[in-house]
């Protein structure tokens, strides 16, 4: 379109000046035409002074005015030049308002193709800014996702009741098995064992206050067992079908990417589950299982991870 616009401003320029150039010149005659120009063009070059009702052309004026008579023919040649003069800035101020009609067309049109430039610009960087957020979004969820699939994660498995050594006392015992790909760091485990009739029970945890220098590699297991302990009649003598073992408590721990995490956890045993085929009365001279980890049931309530 610029280039459309320019070629027009230009044509405009070139007939203008062809117009100008033009000016007072006959256009040439053939056969007898010409001749009759040619006597007429004759008679005008002894023409010398004006007369009353004489056609003046603009070669007449110029063969008079090259050397006016008097006083008279000068003012006349006079007024001449000014006409002339007007009628020549007439075409300038013609050729200027052409000049100034296509530079505004042109500054136009640089004006609109520098808009559609700059929406061009500004789409192309909402676009940039748009694929950046989603990779952004898309690196934070792949960051997210990686970590959820590599961090540790401690799971507290049964490990039954057992009988001490040399004791009529048993203790629970929880195996914590890191499942996840990263060592959990910094592990805390609380271990709580205690009898119930029925198993409509609201058990409490500690908060995460103590931190020790701990770690668990994954695959990796430990044993911790709980801080009370059960006579062993405590268990032998209560075997009646709603009478349970609860070993219960709640494991703190880092996840690998420095946040800290929970796993909480309630197991449940009956009483009428344990090892009949022990001789309790026997003094235990080593550690005994009183009730095996696979009769232990997830209790419905007191089980959570984050």
């Amino acid at each position: 379109m610029p280039n459309i616009a320019i070629r027009g401003l230009l044509v405009g320029i070139v007939v203008t000046c062809l117009t100008l150039s033009n000016q007072g010149i006959e256009p040439k005659r053939y056969g007898g035409d010409a001749q009759a120009a040619e006597n007429k063009q004759n008679e005008k070059s002894h023409v010398t002074h004006f007369k009353s009702g004489m056609a003046v052309d603009h070669h007449t004026y110029r063969t008079i005015c090259h050397n006016p008579k008097d006083k008279d023919h000068a003012d006349l040649c006079q007024q001449w030049r000014v006409a002339e003069a007007a009628d020549g800035q007439y075409w300038l101020n013609l050729l200027g308002l052409l000049l100034i009609g296509g530079t505004l067309v042109f500054t136009a049109m640089a004006a609109r193709a520098a808009r559609d430039a700059a929406r061009h610009t500004k789409a192309t960087a909402d676009a940039a800014i748009s694929s950046a957020a989603s990779d952004r979004e898309a690196n934070e969820i792949l960051r997210t996702n990686t970590a959820l699939e590599l961090r540790a994660y401690l799971s507290p498995e049964p490990g039954g009741i057992n009988q001490l050594i040399k004791s009529d006392q048993t203790m629970g015992h929880v195996s914590i098995r890191n499942v996840g790909r990263l060592p959990a760091r910094r592990v805390s485990v609380f271990v709580h064992m205690a009898t119930f009739r029925g198993r409509q029970i609201v058990l409490a945890v500690e908060n995460d206050v103590g931190i020790v220098d701990r770690v668990i590699q994954p695959g990796a297991v430990i044993t911790q067992g709980s801080d009370q302990l059960l006579p062993l009649t405590e268990i032998t003598q209560h075997t009646q079908g709603d009478h349970y073992v609860y070993v219960y408590g709640i494991v703190y721990y880092d996840d690998g990417y420095d946040k800290r995490r929970f796993t909480r956890f309630c197991h449940r045993y009956p009483t009428a589950g344990y090892n009949r085929r022990t001789d309790w009365n026997r003094d235990a001279s080593e550690s005994r299982s009183v009730i095996d980890a696979d009769k232990a049931r997830y209790h419905t309530a007191g089980n959570d991870a984050d």
